[in-house]
């Protein structure tokens, strides 16, 4: 099958913003969070909100309420009332120590709503994932320092759910540990059918050589079971789905490969579904669901022996086998890399990718790609002054920003 088709293409803000997530929004509307970097010691969290065309609705920055340290937005939800809830992390200059910090933004003008500050109370705590709760409230993981280092003992990080109400007030948290390493960072949850939460973790944020590990949990964090998904080199998962079926999907990496990692709800096993390129420092950033029930996975492939990446991003049906796939890199020398990718409510596909190396320096920095069709819209017109010939050619263009249509030709 072919690609899909590209509709548009932008350039973002200056360098000096950092992006890390594509969080859909109301309608084709998304928002993308992340940071603005003032300098190389303070940093602060930002977000901006765009039409299903591109353009910027808003753009805010939300600086924590200390005066000297770094924080920003890893991830975000949309919440049960239709505004925004962005998680992330701060941290403070006095101790040089990061706490986890979530915010609640207005939908329509980005103003903050909430903004509150979660601490293990130990070392350096962050949220990598938050989901809506259909019950109600947000889910949210990460890692937490459980444990200081002593003299020949590394310090423990461990996996840590908390769970938040509407008010961004906690509810309760758990932390998981790993018996057999020191560090485990919780990557991706998603709720489950009966109430509970699946859990991926890695010990770093991407991939290592260590296993992964998954653990499913019931409504109130109580580890029920866990499955070590282990092999050779290079695994690990960075966005979790439960099927139609009731397992789980995870996308990622498995033994190196670009992989499709479904983890049996019944017998606890998995199994893998590879493709893409084979370099050893390939790296999966993100995925989503397409229309078809399908997969479209972003991320970053080495070429010229590791001296340049490409942007690749690729579409599989339900089962792991590749639609289609692509491999672009950008004008001049440098490297690209998919950073994360929404399939919107119209239909379409949203990604957002860096270019360190375009020769055009407005052009070099982040982008946003819109790819494939809108859904078609349908409805009954009247026609004024006059209504067309039978068989008059007229053109109709219609979008969710301007439901009505526009009558282009008669």
């Amino acid at each position: 099958a072919a690609a899909l088709e590209k509709q548009w293409e932008r350039a973002l803000q200056a360098t000096s913003y950092g992006y890390t997530d594509i969080v859909k929004g109301d309608g084709s509307n998304f928002l993308i969070p992340g940071y603005y970097k003032q300098s190389s010691s303070n940093h602060n969290g930002a977000a901006t909100k765009f039409s299903s065309s591109g353009s910027v609705i808003w753009s805010l920055i939300h600086a924590d309420n200390l005066s000297a340290q770094k924080d920003a937005f890893r991830c975000g939800t949309l919440g049960h009332d239709g505004n925004y809830v962005l998680a992330g992390f701060r941290e403070t200059a006095a101790t040089n120590k990061s706490d986890i910090r979530i915010v609640k933004l207005n939908a329509s003008t980005g103003d903050k709503i909430w903004d509150k500050i979660y601490d293990y109370g130990v070392g350096n705590d962050g949220a990598l994932d938050i989901k809506e709760v259909a019950s109600g409230g947000y889910i949210v993981i990460g890692y937490a320092t459980t444990k200081l280092s002593s003299p020949g003992v590394p310090e423990e990080i461990s996996i840590w759910l908390i769970k938040i109400d509407e008010n961004g007030d906690e509810e309760w948290s758990e932390t998981y540990n790993n018996p057999d390493a020191y560090t485990i960072r919780g990557r991706c949850v998603t709720p489950t059918d009966d109430g509970g939460y699946f859990l991926v973790a890695n010990k770093y944020e991407d991939i290592s050589s260590d296993p992964m590990i998954v653990i499913k949990t019931d409504v109130n964090g109580v580890e029920q079971w866990r499955h070590t998904v282990s092999n050779s080199y290079a695994t690990g998962g960075i966005w979790v789905h439960q099927n139609a079926q009731g397992n789980y999907t995870i996308a990622g990496r498995y033994n190196i490969r670009f992989a499709l990692i479904t983890i049996d709800a019944i017998t606890h096993t998995h199994s893998a579904a590879i493709f893409g390129p084979w370099h050893s420092n390939d790296i999966v950033y993100d995925a989503d669901l397409m229309p078809d029930g399908g997969y479209i996975i972003v991320g970053k492939e080495y070429i010229d022996t590791y001296s340049y990446t490409y942007l690749y991003y690729v579409c599989t049906d339900s089962q792991g086998n590749v639609a289609w796939e692509v491999s672009a890199r950008g004008v001049g020398a440098g490297s690209e890399y998919g950073r994360s990718v929404a399939t919107l409510r119209d239909g379409s596909t949203v990604i957002l990718y860096y270019d360190s190396g375009n020769a055009l320096p407005d052009e070099k920095g982040w982008h946003l790609l819109k790819i494939g069709a809108n859904f078609h819209p349908t409805g009954d017109f009247t026609f004024t002054p006059v209504s067309p010939y039978n068989g008059q050619p007229v053109t109709f263009a219609a979008d969710l920003d301007d439901a009505d249509g526009t009558i282009t030709q008669m």
